[in-house]
């Protein structure tokens, strides 16, 4: 068998997906490729995602995975959502399941695996998460199920408020989990945040597009921000390596990652739902390849 996998989303220019999928490929002796397949948001997207709907149902494509900023968008296209996608309310991987396509989402395992290397999740605390689209929608997700409190704070505080609301009603009515508390800020008023989070917060992510190379960037951390260096940062950005996120976040004496790991770990996730297959963990091998390709 030949597989055929792809990735939505725009731009995507610098993704290394189809590298990963392809050392995947290779681990298993599997023949197969991974497409970029780039959708601008205009007024043909909405054809092109019929296109690549039909696709996977005759099965010329087997699996597609999602990234910014289709993560939601494409959820009225499918026939329904399992696992984590349920809780979260956004997709990074679509396949077929018994005549009907489904959505996952890989982030939540594949950002809790790796941010592990960072915090101890067990230990229970307050974590900030910096922006509210679909993928902060799977940190706070993948938080609130380790018992973690969770903040949101975004430039659009109508959009944070929006996933503050919609995560609790989705995890109220799709888990055992109490409904939790999403706390909202600002994201201008940095400063307020810190203070009021106090020495609860032990973690920082960064979840929007800030610093991706080739988009403009702007400074998360307002110049003299004063922040207990006990607390963690990690950035889902992960080209460059060195973010300017993790660059500041430096500067004030935080340790930090970035999302490389995670990148690795949900992409692990998708190919195994799309083949049935289990691939040897861990895959640290991978990641100087990875960040090679990265640059």
């Amino acid at each position: 068998m030949v597989y055929h996998f792809g990735l939505i989303g725009y731009p995507l220019n610098h993704s290394i997906s189809p590298l990963i999928h392809g050392e995947f490929l290779k681990m298993h002796g599997l023949q197969g490729d991974y497409q970029l397949i780039p959708i601008p948001d205009d007024d043909q997207k909405d054809w092109k995602f019929r296109q690549i709907i039909q696709k996977l149902k005759t099965g010329e494509l087997d699996g597609i995975n999602v990234t910014i900023p289709y993560k939601q968008s494409l959820l009225p296209y499918l026939d329904g959502l399992s696992g984590d996608a349920r809780l979260v309310g956004a997709v990074n991987t679509v396949y077929r399941s018994n005549g009907k396509l489904l959505g996952e989402n890989t982030d939540v395992g594949g950002f809790l695996t790796d941010v592990q290397r960072l915090v101890d999740l067990k230990s229970s605390g307050s974590g900030l998460i910096i922006g509210a689209g679909g993928a902060a929608r799977a940190v706070a997700v993948g938080l609130i199920q380790n018992g973690w409190q969770v903040n949101v704070a975004a430039r659009r505080i109508a959009q944070a408020q929006q996933l503050a609301e919609n995560l609790s009603e989705r995890i109220q009515k799709y888990s055992s989990i109490p409904s939790p508390q999403i706390r909202v800020f600002d994201l201008l008023q940095f400063q307020t945040i810190l203070t009021e989070l106090s020495n609860q917060l032990k973690l920082i992510v960064n979840c929007t597009p800030i610093g991706m190379l080739g988009k403009a960037s702007r400074r998360i951390f307002p110049p003299g921000v004063l922040i207990n260096k006990e607390v963690r940062v990690y950035d889902l950005v992960y080209n460059p390596p060195e973010t300017d996120f993790l660059f500041e976040a430096k500067q004030y004496g935080l340790q930090g990652l970035n999302g490389m790991g995670m990148l690795l770990e949900q992409a692990a996730r998708s190919f195994e739902i799309w083949t049935g297959l289990t691939l040897s963990r861990p895959l640290s091998n991978l990641y100087t390849l990875l960040t090679e390709g990265a640059r």
